[in-house]
Parts: structure tokens; sequence; C-alpha cells
């Protein structure tokens, strides 16, 4: 079973408790992931108990921020298009996601989800309006 927490700092006390539960069931197989975007202990308070509470062994990983190369990669690699012309997008969306992958993510997945991304179906060119992408919410 796979647990997907985004943006834990925003998790109330009922979510961990809902949580907790779940572990207690001793399920053989169970992952949690959770995203934060930040490190401030004051606004992971509810996550912190969460873990202080907790008997069974926790593995962490924690992710550093991507590189403009690797969301470099990322774009080219999901949105197939001239070197230069992907570069703007990147650092477009690496300024605006601070490099955090799920936030890199999200914003692109909005972008396509407002056409501020898109398919040309007369010239099979992917295309993206900067402006728009830039004045976007950051997840």
């Amino acid at each position: 079973v796979l647990v997907f927490l985004k943006n834990i700092e925003n998790g109330n006390e009922q979510c961990f408790l809902n949580l907790l539960s779940l572990i207690e069931l001793e399920i053989k197989n169970l992952y949690v992931v959770f995203t934060s975007l930040t490190n401030n202990e004051q606004e992971n308070h509810h996550l912190n108990l969460f873990l202080k509470q907790q008997k069974t062994k926790l593995k962490t990983i924690e992710l550093t921020p991507l590189t403009i190369e690797e969301v470099l990669t990322f774009v080219h690699e999901n949105i197939p298009g001239y070197p230069k012309k992907t570069k703007t997008l990147s650092k477009v969306l690496i300024k605006k996601s601070l490099g955090y992958p799920s936030a890199v993510m999200e914003l692109m997945q909005i972008s396509y989800q407002k056409n501020y991304i898109r398919l040309n179906k007369s010239t099979y060119q992917w295309e993206w309006n900067i402006p728009q992408i830039e004045v976007l919410e950051c997840p």
C-alpha cells in the first residue's frame, strides 16, 4: 500500500491520526511518502509529533532541489523541442518551483491543463506561453 501526502505542512492533526490508524493495522508493505515545501519545524508541527509517536522503524530520504540541468532534462524528455526553447521554459519552472520536484511536475501539469503548454496540431510542435506560466501561482 502506498500513501502519498503532498505538501505535508498543510496536514492537520486528523490527517496524522488517520495515518496512525493505518499504521496500527500492521500492513506488511506500507509505504508513506511525504512531500514538504519547507523544513520549518513550526510549519511541520503535526508531522513532527507524528514521527515522534512512531514505534516502527522509519526510513527517510531527503531530496534536494533540482538543478537547472535536471529540470531541462525533465522538460526536454516530456516536451520534445529545441533545447534553446525548452531552456526558457525550464528556467521559468525552476524559478517558480524553487527546484522542488513535485512543484515542477505540478506546474507543468497545470500549464498543460490551462492550455499554456500545448501541441500545435498543424505543426505538430509543442508550444508554451511563458508570460501565462510566469503568473501561475506555484502549488
